[in-house]
């Protein structure tokens, strides 16, 4: 196996581990890390990056994320902690709050209306993968992954889809950038 992170396990049963999941170690020994992980403990707190939470099984997904008191969504119980004052909705809020969010959401969301919109999703798909085509190179993490979700975004709250590189760096400045 490609080495065993360092852990230790704290008094709620939660590791603290050495793993860092972008370093070269873990990209080329990540399934035998993970499946070590798995055996050892459901939720692990690697203190690479500043620290983060890192679930090793679906349980521990499912119950994380009834626990809000554990496991809050609120950025001043983040790790490490931020000085964000200001919420960004519904992603750095704990329930019930969220579900008001997603009651709105949802019906734009379900599978039903993602069928609707599948045509829609297509031509936008093709038009992009026909660009690079034609100029007989691409790079998928660039040209379709990004304007792909964000052109589908402002179709659906029928916006702009051509200022797709706004919508992403003004969600990038809001997301990342509030510290």
């Amino acid at each position: 196996m490609g080495g065993r992170p360092a852990t230790t396990v704290d008094e709620a049963g939660l590791s603290d581990t050495d793993l860092d999941h972008h370093s070269s170690k873990f990209r080329e020994h990540n399934y035998e890390i993970m499946t070590d992980l798995q055996s050892r403990c459901p939720v692990a707190k690697p203190s690479a990056w500043g620290g983060y939470w890192l679930f090793t099984s679906y349980e521990a997904v499912f119950d994380s994320c009834r626990d809000s008191d554990l496991f809050s969504n609120h950025m001043s119980k983040a790790i490490p902690a931020l000085p964000v004052e200001v919420s960004f909705v519904p992603i750095d809020i704990d329930p019930p709050m969220p579900q008001k969010y997603w009651k709105l959401l949802l019906p734009h969301l379900s599978p039903k209306a993602a069928e609707q919109r599948e045509p829609a999703l297509r031509r936008t798909a093709n038009e992009l993968i026909d660009a690079f085509v034609e100029s007989r190179e691409g790079d998928l993490a660039e040209q379709l992954f990004p304007p792909l979700p964000a052109r589908w975004t402002l179709q659906l709250l029928d916006f702009d889809e051509s200022r797709w590189p706004d919508w992403i760096d003004w969600l990038h400045f809001l997301i990342h950038d509030r510290a």
